[in-house]
């Protein structure tokens, strides 16, 4: 009697345990594993952010200096445009494109850029056009290039500016730039 009383309590257990041990599975396989990729994700992403802000943190002197070095210089760049528009208020015919040129070469030198060559694009004019092309070609850095873009918007002869090419040149921080004008010869 004692055995069949203890084959019945392991009877017993071994259900139980069955039952409770299946019920923990369950529960590990549908609460806690989907969570888990999902922590995991969170975890990749918050290492990511945790980079960009190290990297940023790392950056935030030389913007610093950036922001500080392009305040100090606006300032020269406005005055140089208001001096260059002040002295080039001449209401002069263009009806010749060597002054237009000049003009063009002029502005160009005084942005800074080592001009390469300007030349008019006279294959691309029609017959009833009064736009003419011109074809730019520079080197300089971005600071030379958007004083030369202020620059050349203050000009009475520019229509639009087409194209703006920009390639790396070989002499190290200066770049070539190719820059299509559309010029008002009426």
């Amino acid at each position: 009697m004692k055995k069949q009383q203890l084959l019945d309590i392991f009877k017993n257990n071994i259900i139980y345990i069955a039952v409770f041990g299946s019920g923990s599975l369950l529960l590990i396989l549908i609460g806690i594993w989907p969570h888990y990729y999902k922590i995991k994700e969170k975890e990749k992403e918050i290492y990511k952010l945790e980079y960009q802000i190290q990297k940023q943190a790392e950056l935030k002197p030389m913007f610093r200096d950036m922001v500080n070095s392009s305040s100090e210089n606006n300032s020269s760049i406005i005055n140089a445009i208001e001096q260059y528009s002040n002295n080039n208020n001449s209401n002069k015919e263009l009806k010749d494109t060597r002054v237009i040129l000049n003009k063009i070469r002029h502005i160009a030198f005084n942005s800074g850029f080592r001009i390469e060559s300007i030349s008019p694009e006279l294959k691309s004019m029609t017959k009833d056009s009064n736009f003419l092309p011109f074809l730019v070609k520079v080197k300089g850095n971005l600071k030379h290039l958007r004083i030369f873009l202020i620059q050349i918007g203050k000009v009475d002869f520019l229509e639009h500016v087409e194209t703006i090419s920009i390639s790396r040149g070989d002499i190290q921080r200066l770049y070539d730039f190719s820059l299509r004008l559309w010029i008002n010869c009426k």
